[in-house]
Parts: C-alpha cells; structure tokens; sequence
C-alpha cells in the first residue's frame, strides 16, 4: 500500500510517499544480533581454544614430487622432535603450493606470516625449528636477519603483513 500526504510548509515542499512492505517470511538478524555473535565468537577463541596466541607452523601433507609419495608427515615428525615450547605444529591437506614441494607456512596472532616452498624434508628440519626461534623472538614477527636459516631462507615464497 502506498500513500502520499502532503506536509506544512514549514516543514517541507515535497511530497512524502510511505511504503508499507509486507512482514519478511525468514527471521530476520539485527546488526545487534551480528555484532554479538562476533563478540562471543572472540570471547571463546580468546578464553577456550587451545593455542591461540601461539605461533603456529602449518606443513602441508599432501606435497608430493611426480611420482613420489608425500613427505608431509615425514617433515613434521622431523620437525616436532625438539620444536620449542609455545609453537602448535600441525598438518594440512594443501597449501596450494604444488608445484614446489613440500611447503609449510608460520603464523603467530598480531604477526607476519610466511609461506615457504621446495623444503627439504631430510635436511631442513633443524633449520625450521630455528624459524620458530627466531620467529618468536621476532617483534610482529618480522624476521631482519635470515641468514641463520641457511638454506630455508631461499625457500620463502611470500610474506603476508599482520
């Protein structure tokens, strides 16, 4: 239903028109409603799920050279013997890097993050653990000296800012 009505001049020149739209058949979410659920998504993440300010090296298990079985696992078994204290490794089914295996990445809560590919398995485990390292000792996890990753700093493929 649509209705004009004219009102005093002191008020306005124009016409206004009302639209009455029927009731919506599906509930509908306020903002109100979205907004809290972002606050107790945050507040149960930040209280209830292990790990959150921790830094994380995610390895991709799936990596594998043409014809090769995947050396994912193999890598994170390496690498967990030894990892510091504060460092969640975990394994993934892809990293979208497959054209240069194996990669994994490292990320920490309010820091950089980056992404390595072409990893040695058999020999780069103990160059990872020292990532970690120094990734937590990095402030916003910009690392400024690679150098004492030997052979992984050639690895690095990209850098994604907090």
């Amino acid at each position: 239903m649509t209705r004009a009505m004219r009102l005093p001049c002191a008020f306005s020149s124009r016409w206004r028109i009302k639209v009455v739209l029927p009731a919506p058949r599906k509930p509908v979410t306020t903002v109100a409603g979205i907004l809290a659920g972002m606050w107790v998504f945050r507040y149960w993440s930040a209280r209830m799920a292990p790990g959150v300010d921790m830094d994380c090296i995610t390895i991709c298990a799936t990596c594998a050279a043409p014809g090769q079985a995947p050396e994912g696992a193999a890598l994170a078994e390496a690498v967990r013997d030894g990892l510091r204290e504060g460092c969640v490794l975990r394994l993934v089914d892809c990293l979208n890097v497959c054209h240069s295996p194996v990669a994994l990445s490292i990320r920490g809560a309010g820091k950089m993050a980056y992404l390595f590919a072409g990893v040695d398995p058999a020999a780069q485990a103990a160059e990872i653990r020292k990532l970690a390292d120094l990734y937590a000792e990095a402030a916003g996890g910009d690392i400024t000296d690679a150098r004492p990753l030997g052979a992984l700093r050639h690895c690095l493929i990209g850098r994604i800012p907090a």
